[in-house]
């Protein structure tokens, strides 16, 4: 299986990896599959057919919400990193109306805030730009 990130890197992803962290993370948290399809809204058959592995591609959308929601690292469920807790390292270069993620930056509350933003959908992050220019004029 193929998952290619908010930057356009490639990755080569094990079906199974995927399967057996799910797994180990809705174990460790003691979620259900019918919590989580509350959390993610993905029905709990395909839950359940993601964490027994018998799906082999799993929609990289819905691997984003089960991550999110489960607050666990996208990374880590795609097999990519093998600390559930670990947050990329962002660094955010702007060009015209395009934000391009690449590693580096320094804060955690600015690495915890571009994990999250890069797992919304493109409404989701108009919306949180609204929110956060809603914040700043408020403050001013």
């Amino acid at each position: 299986m193929k998952y290619v990130d908010d930057t356009g890197i490639s990755y080569e992803i094990d079906p199974n990896l995927i399967s057996q962290r799910l797994q180990e993370v809705l174990t460790e948290k003691n979620i259900s599959y019918n919590e989580l399809e509350k959390m993610t809204g993905i029905p709990k058959s395909a839950l359940q057919r993601y964490a027994a592995g018998t799906t082999k591609k799993i929609p990289t959308d819905r691997i984003r919400v089960i991550a999110l929601k489960l607050h666990v690292n996208l990374l880590y469920l795609l097999g990519l990193t093998d600390d559930p807790n670990e947050l990329p390292v962002f660094n955010v270069s702007v060009n015209t109306d395009k934000v391009s993620i690449v590693n580096n930056a320094k804060s955690d509350k600015i690495q915890k805030l571009l994990n999250y933003f890069c797992q919304l959908s493109d409404d989701e992050m108009i919306d949180l730009i609204r929110y956060a220019e809603f914040l700043y004029e408020r403050g001013k």
